[in-house]
């Protein structure tokens, strides 16, 4: 994890008083209920996930809150790539080159048809096969749906093979499964991705047993439908993740027990932080106030990593009621405790 400041102070201490706020139940406005509000600002958000016309009769899409831009190709290869020193590393193309039972797969040769509608984009391969993609706050959702159980094609395969969907995966990334989650990260370390979330369900609404299997560059959906009443709808998920330290990390501290999200930027509480510095960036090599706490600010830079800003703690000297067990109650400008 890089350390390193990112912001002068005066835009610290607006982004850390519109982080506390964030974390504050907003006023509904004057005649709505609360599901009504949420509603409405689901809407003046969804525009920033809609897709767009590319070159060639793509489409191409941004994802802000996971850092992805997302280029829906006419060959139906769907490209996730997120910007960084060295973008072309941080590339993750999927393709469905084939789907069926065994190793005797039925290929897809022809191009699919691509059409959009706001953050949806669907490929339909052939009648009865339609691959789309979800592009939400959530992460990149990716759907295949089949109409009818494929034809075996080759007729002596064993009977209850798993369904197999074949993709062809390419990347500069170290790629491996884990607990049935594909997991990409940069040889640096510091991007983490992962496609997971696998879900399977059939027409009843069953859900079917299914794994992720990688081979090389070929990532395969396998699926147990002997039992499924057709159609089938599978569902995994793109997502990035970050791991986040603390700048002077200790066994009891507690980080995490408070959180607040502002944009690009979290500031963590930790109620339990040690350390007698004081103010901002202060020297944190003695743990003689125990209980203080403390609250560290991190920033996610560009797209693709997220690094610890600054540690903030009381301005007078401990002991004090820890800072960092609601972060609502703190004001980054002279780190003291607000008045309620």
């Amino acid at each position: 994890m890089h350390l390193r400041p990112v912001f002068t102070s005066a835009f610290l201490f607006l982004l850390a008083c519109s982080t506390a706020l964030a974390n504050t139940e907003p006023a509904l406005p004057e005649g709505l209920s609360a599901s009504d509000w949420t509603q409405i600002q689901q809407q003046i958000q969804a525009p920033r996930f809609h897709a767009q016309a590319g070159e060639n009769g793509g489409w191409q899409a941004t994802n802000p809150a996971h850092g992805f831009g997302i280029d829906y190709r006419p060959d139906g290869q769907t490209v996730l790539t997120l910007s960084g020193d060295h973008p072309a590393e941080h590339r993750i193309a999927l393709q469905l080159e084939g789907y069926g039972y065994g190793d005797d797969l039925i290929p897809l040769t022809a191009a699919p048809a691509l059409s959009a509608n706001g953050n949806t984009v669907a490929y339909q391969w052939k009648p009865g096969l339609r691959e789309w993609w979800i592009n939400n706050e959530q992460g990149v959702a990716q759907w295949f749906e089949l109409a009818k159980r494929p034809a075996m094609a080759d007729p002596g395969l064993p009977d209850r093979q798993p369904l197999v969907m074949a993709l062809q995966l390419e990347t500069g990334m170290q790629a491996h499964i884990q607990d049935n989650v594909l997991h990409l990260r940069s040889e640096d370390g510091v991007t983490h991705l992962t496609y997971d979330r696998l879900k399977v369900w059939d027409s009843t609404g069953r859900v079917l047993p299914a794994e992720m299997v990688l081979n090389d560059r070929r990532l395969a959906l396998r699926v147990e439908d002997a039992k499924a009443v057709y159609p089938v709808t599978i569902d995994p998920t793109f997502s990035q993740q970050a791991y986040l330290k603390a700048s002077n990390t200790g066994i009891r501290d507690l980080l995490g027990n408070s959180i607040a999200v502002s944009g690009n930027t979290l500031v963590v509480g930790a109620s339990n932080e040690g350390s007698n510095a004081t103010g901002v960036n202060g020297n944190e090599n003695s743990n003689s106030a125990p209980g203080s706490g403390a609250a560290y600010v991190f920033t996610r830079n560009g797209l693709d990593s997220t690094s610890l800003s600054e540690s903030f703690k009381h301005r007078k000297r401990p002991p004090v009621r820890s800072i960092g067990r609601d972060l609502r109650r703190y004001d980054r400008s002279g780190c003291t405790e607000r008045e309620q």
